[in-house]
């Protein structure tokens, strides 16, 4: 969409992390592509700082 308001071009996403130890000092990478591959995917860095980690205080065993 192309259009000089930047509201129109503002969107959420959410996304799901799977249950994995992630650490809070490592840069990830969003990816993002077209599914036809016709531009260059852009990657996006990004860190991931959960405040109760899976595993940690073994609430559900």
């Amino acid at each position: 969409m192309a259009s000089d308001n930047g509201a129109e071009r503002t969107f959420r996403c959410q996304f799901n992390l799977k249950s994995l130890k992630y650490s809070n000092t490592a840069t990830y990478y969003l990816v993002i592509a077209d599914e036809q591959r016709v531009q260059m995917p852009q990657r996006e860095p990004f860190q991931i700082d959960i405040a109760f980690a899976v595993d940690e205080f073994n609430f559900f065993s």
